[in-house]
């Protein structure tokens, strides 16, 4: 991820470590709708890229599924890297920064990069950078909070109300249209989930 302030421990994976069944059923919503999207293009056949995998949780969640084959992790925070769930999953890892990923131009069949643009100072050049490192055309797949029920979520559930629920790593609190409006300059919008991923805004897109 970008040179954002590292997250509070209760905060990093929480959707994947909570002991809240509900938030967990919530998250797996998420984590389901992704995978279908993974299926369409084929990932398990292709070369990929994820974007702040954290401690990998998703990664090995969709590993086990069996709906990505060979794909390359980048993380900012070495510490994750070295805690991954998913380091035993041939997942490759490299420790980087989103806004400048340190290999050539038109790597990688398609790009992940799922609850990590709301971290990112400047989230637009990380989204340059996945377009320079994605071959022509490639998938995209992003995914941040839709806000502000994201946050106002949390305020139900008794968390951050002191910031009005705002998640403090959040850098960014999007709803639909900013979010659509952040994008669009560098992907094209193909598939859109906002019910069905609620409280997350979840895209498949292709590198224009």
């Amino acid at each position: 991820m970008g040179q954002q302030h590292p997250l509070p421990e209760q905060e990093t994976g929480e959707v994947y470590t909570t002991g809240n069944v509900l938030i967990r059923r919530i998250g797996e919503r998420l984590t389901r709708k992704i995978g279908e999207m993974l299926l369409d293009i084929g990932a398990a056949k292709r070369f990929g890229l994820d974007i702040g995998c954290a401690e990998g949780h998703l990664l090995a969640d969709l590993k086990r599924q069996g709906v990505i084959g060979e794909v390359v992790a980048v993380e900012l925070e070495f510490d994750k890297i070295m805690s991954s769930v998913a380091g035993d999953t041939g997942v490759r890892f490299m420790q980087g920064d989103a806004e400048n990923i340190g290999v050539r131009s038109e790597t990688f069949d398609y790009v992940m990069a799922t609850e990590v643009l709301e971290h990112l100072p400047h989230p637009e050049k990380a989204l340059a950078e996945i377009c320079r490192v994605a071959k022509r055309k490639a998938p995209v797949i992003l995914s941040v909070p839709y806000e502000p029920y994201f946050h106002i979520g949390n305020i139900c559930r008794g968390k951050h109300l002191h910031r009005g629920g705002r998640t403090p790593s959040h850098l960014h609190f999007w709803h639909r249209k900013e979010f659509r409006n952040l994008i669009t300059p560098y992907v094209r919008i193909e598939k859109e989930c906002t019910f069905a991923t609620f409280p997350w805004l979840l895209y498949l897109c292709t590198c224009k």
